[in-house]
């Protein structure tokens, strides 16, 4: 059986801050620069889960993380939140209610969308393709 070696590329842990989504925009752009296709995508999608992260935590820091498996990088966000965590979930968006695009928004923009959740703590991941490197092209 072939096991899969996660090249894990970043993980931090931001202050639960209004200015956090910015700092994961900046070390995600860093790191993701020339691995993916579109960059815009994947720094819209980590600015709407570290903002979700934020808002639906209990103020301790976030974690963010970009892994890579196979032809795939992986950006989980995690926090902790006071109360059971298990409203995480897409959701199609309403005219009368102008929140709850979030999750949405990131399934539409990747290739794919995990959503973990436990007591006290949510991990939402999403999924986009790298690209094939300049000999493979």
């Amino acid at each position: 059986m072939h096991t899969i070696d996660p090249d894990q590329l970043l993980c931090v842990q931001l202050e639960s801050a209004p200015v956090a989504a910015r700092l994961a925009r900046v070390h995600v752009r860093e790191i993701c620069a020339g691995l993916v296709a579109d960059i815009d995508d994947i720094l819209l999608v980590v600015s709407e889960l570290v903002t979700n992260a934020v808002k639906h935590g209990d103020g301790a820091p976030v974690t963010l993380r970009v892994t890579r498996y196979d032809a795939h990088l992986w950006v989980a966000v995690e926090n902790t939140c006071t109360e059971q965590a298990d409203l995480a979930r897409p959701w199609e968006p309403h005219s009368e209610n102008p929140t709850g695009r979030g999750l949405f928004l990131i399934a539409k923009c990747s290739e794919g969308l995990r959503l973990h959740t436990e007591p006290h703590r949510t991990i939402v991941e999403a999924k986009f393709p790298v690209l094939a490197p300049p000999s493979a092209r």
